[in-house]
């Protein structure tokens, strides 16, 4: 809460720092990386005994692409970014069936439209700034579902915080960014009813070019 306070705070004093000294807005895209690291957790407990193995592997590069706009005032900029995204998380699924260990591959599809607002310093083209990230699921594809006991149970809306550093030149733009994500790889991962332990978080570090006309 005191961090959205903040940055509610910092948005609503930007037009009063300063004279508007540019506008920009344009196209984006960017690519990035799941920093979530591998993890096994397990499921379905019977008699202290846990009948599956919920192994994280890995996420699929991070696409991105859309437009923005920002605003400079003085020393200060806000930057708003609208943008679909689109990345992928894979995992293992093992457990006994017939005396006999069974590892089941499977993959969770996430389409998304992000909205990305991040506010900062401004100086000689030189941006750092921090903000939030607000994720609408367009769409999202699990193979769960087909796992008998298994449920996918993705949110349509998630959050997280946001923290940027970029460099405008000419009518290009750079941007790092890096995102806190305010959930886990395994949020939407049901068994029989109970969501699974898996406590990573798909936090976001990407790498955006923008253009700007």
């Amino acid at each position: 809460m005191k961090m959205k306070s903040i940055i509610v705070t910092l948005l609503a004093i930007l037009p009063f720092l300063g004279q508007s000294q540019e506008t920009r807005y344009g196209f984006t895209s960017s690519i990035g990386y799941l920093s979530a690291k591998p993890e096994v957790t397990y499921a379905n407990f019977i008699d202290d005994y846990a009948t599956h193995e919920i192994k994280f592997l890995s996420g699929s590069p991070i696409l991105n692409a859309g437009v923005f706009g920002q605003k400079v005032w003085g020393w200060t900029y806000l930057r708003t970014d609208l943008v679909y995204s689109q990345y992928s998380l894979n995992y293992d699924i093992k457990h006994v069936e017939a005396r006999q260990e069974v590892i089941t591959q499977t993959s969770d599809k996430f389409k998304n439209l992000d909205l990305q607002i991040a506010a900062g310093i401004y100086s000689n083209g030189v941006r750092i700034g921090m903000g939030t990230v607000v994720h609408y699921q367009l769409d999202y594809n699990t193979a769960f579902s087909t796992i008998e006991g298994f449920e996918g149970k993705s949110r349509n809306l998630t959050n997280g915080i946001l923290g940027n550093i970029g460099v405008d030149i000419a009518n290009f733009s750079i941007d790092f960014r890096y995102e806190r994500a305010l959930k886990s790889i395994g949020d939407h991962i049901y068994l029989n009813g109970n969501k699974s332990r898996l406590k990573e978080t798909p936090d976001q570090m990407s790498l955006a070019v923008s253009y700007s006309f």
